[in-house]
């Protein structure tokens, strides 16, 4: 990833990253797919993500071992680095929160999901495909 804002973006991130708490950032780690997340320091966990995030590494977890238990991130954390990047380097991201909610007596499954695009960011062919598709609704 080339952009002149790079070293601003990567000291941003690991600033907001060195906030969390170690259980948090192990769990973005696993999200972000960072080999051994557990078993690595807190600064070294933020330092692979954001190397992953910026293109310098590349997402290599394995998937020995026991299923993991918690597989939960925190959408802030999800939305803030979302929000680095298209303060950072221009990127427009998307990020969606997700809520399955099942009832007990039925076999009915209601989802939710939630989209959140800055549309100022988007590209006039992605403003366009997005206004057909919440047509299409």
């Amino acid at each position: 990833m080339k952009n002149d804002n790079l070293p601003l973006f990567k000291s941003a991130c690991l600033e907001y990253l060195s906030t969390l708490s170690l259980e948090a950032l192990r769990s973005y780690g696993r999200y972000m797919q960072l080999p051994s997340p557990t078993t690595m320091k807190k600064a070294e966990i933020a330092e692979g993500i954001v190397a992953v995030l910026c293109g310098e590494a590349e997402p290599k977890r394995k998937k020995q071992g026991a299923p993991v238990k918690n597989v939960y991130v925190d959408p802030v954390i999800l939305n803030t680095v979302a929000d680095l990047k298209t303060q950072y380097l221009n990127k427009p991201e998307v990020s969606v929160g997700f809520t399955r909610e099942t009832e007990p007596e039925s076999e009915s499954v209601e989802i939710l999901l939630k989209l959140s695009v800055r549309y100022s960011a988007l590209s006039k062919r992605q403003k366009h495909l997005l206004n057909a598709f919440l047509e299409s609704l």
